[in-house]
C-alpha cells in the first residue's frame, strides 16, 4: 500500500524514485508541478474509491471514483473460461477486489501498452492472475515480479478465445486483444481509449496562457478536454477560451473573440 504511484500517469514503482521514466517519455508528459507521487494508501484515505459500470454485453468497465492519473479504466472481459482483465487503472482495494471476486474473479490479465500499467501487479497478486505483458515493452514495467509473463512475436493465447495480438500501437509492444467468443457472437477487438492533445504555453503577459488543442481524430471533444484538465489538477474555470478554428472561441470572461 505504501510503494509509490506516479499521480500523472498511475503507474505504480517497485521502489521510490525522483522520476517517473514512463511521463519523461515523449509519448507522455509531467504535470505543471513536477514529478508528484502518491500511494493506494493515500488514495484511499483521499477519498478515492472502486467504480463498476456496465460497458456492454459480457463487459465491465473497471476504474476509480474521484478519477485518477488520466482517467484510465480496464475491462473486465466475463468469460464462460475465466474473466480476464484488459488494461491496467491505478486503484484497487479490498471492496473493489470483493466486487469483482463476486462476478468470478480474474484468470488472466493482460495490458495494452505502458500507460495502462496502473497498479497491475497488485492486481495480479490479489488474484493470484498472470500479467500479459508483450517483450518488447519489458523495459517500462515499473513494478518487476514473476507473475508477469513477457510473451513474444505477433499473437498468443491466453485463455480460450482470447488472443493478443501485436499491433505496435504506441509502443514497440502495443498490443490489442481479440475475444473470439463474445456474447452477440461476432467477435469482439479491444484497444484503449486514446486522446491526442498538443499542449503550447505563452509567457510574457501579465498571466500565462496555456493553449491546449484537441485532435480532430477524437470523437468527444469535451471528454478529450475534461480527461486532460482531470490529468493537470485544473477545472474548467481556468481556461480562458473554449472553441475552435472553425466555430471561433468563446472568451469566458464573457466576450465573443475569433
Amino acid at each position: 500500500m505504501q510503494l509509490p504511484i506516479c499521480r500523472t500517469c498511475g503507474v505504480q514503482y517497485g521502489a521510490p524514485r525522483l522520476d517517473c521514466p514512463i511521463c519523461l517519455d515523449e509519448r507522455q508528459y509531467v504535470g505543471w508541478e513536477g514529478q508528484q507521487w502518491t500511494t493506494l494508501a493515500e488514495l484511499r484515505a483521499a477519498g478515492h474509491r472502486g467504480r463498476l459500470d456496465e460497458e456492454g454485453p459480457g463487459v465491465v468497465g473497471v476504474g476509480a471514483a474521484p478519477s485518477i492519473a488520466v482517467g484510465q479504466r480496464a475491462l473486465l472481459i466475463r468469460s464462460p473460461s475465466g474473466n480476464v482483465l484488459w488494461d491496467g487503472v491505478g486503484y484497487l482495494d479490498d471492496e473493489l477486489g470483493a466486487q469483482i471476486e463476486e462476478l468470478g474473479g480474474i484468470s488472466a490479465i493482460a495490458v495494452s501498452h505502458p500507460h495502462f500499467y496502473g497498479v497491475m501487479t497488485e492486481w495480479g497478486r490479489a488474484f493470484d492472475a498472470p500479467v500479459y505483458v508483450h517483450e518488447a515493452d519489458r523495459e517500462w514495467v515499473a513494478r518487476p515480479d514473476p507473475l508477469i509473463e513477457y510473451w513474444t512475436g505477433d499473437t498468443h493465447s491466453i485463455a480460450p478465445g482470447m488472443t493478443l495480438i501485436n499491433a505496435g500501437t504506441h509502443f514497440a509492444g502495443g498490443t490489442v486483444l481479440h475475444w473470439a467468443d463474445d456474447p452477440e457472437g461476432r467477435g469482439a477487438l479491444l484497444s484503449t481509449r486514446r486522446f491526442h492533445f498538443a499542449l503550447s504555453r505563452l509567457e510574457g503577459g501579465p498571466t500565462p496562457d496555456v493553449f491546449v488543442w484537441v485532435s480532430r481524430e477524437n470523437p468527444d471533444v469535451d471528454a478529450a478536454l475534461d480527461a486532460l484538465l482531470d490529468a493537470l489538477g485544473i477545472g474548467r474555470e481556468a481556461l480562458t477560451f473554449v472553441g475552435d478554428i472553425e466555430t471561433g472561441f468563446v472568451d469566458m470572461r464573457g466576450s465573443q473573440g475569433t
